[in-house]
């Protein structure tokens, strides 16, 4: 029971740390790039963005390790949301 509990822990964790490495950052590029939808609708794109991730979580854990590839995924979902 002890290791389900730790695994859920990590997954959290793991959760958050992307969120608070990634989301400020693609805030900031899409106000640069004048999207407006995304940044008049933050709080709903954050709750979006967040409810996503969580699927992601166990493929994306690099993110949070590796600045390099944080901004490869930063800059791959920004240019995803705007479609170039």
């Amino acid at each position: 029971m002890e290791v389900l509990y730790i695994l859920l822990s990590v997954y959290l964790s793991t959760w958050i740390m992307i969120m608070f490495r990634t989301f400020g950052l693609i805030a900031v590029i899409l106000k640069g790039r004048k999207e407006i939808l995304l940044t008049k609708w933050k709080t709903m794109h954050l709750i979006v963005y967040g409810l996503g991730i969580v699927c992601l979580v166990p493929f994306i854990w690099q993110v949070i390790l590796s600045e390099r590839i944080r901004k490869t995924w930063v800059l791959s979902y920004c240019d995803a949301v705007m479609r170039k």
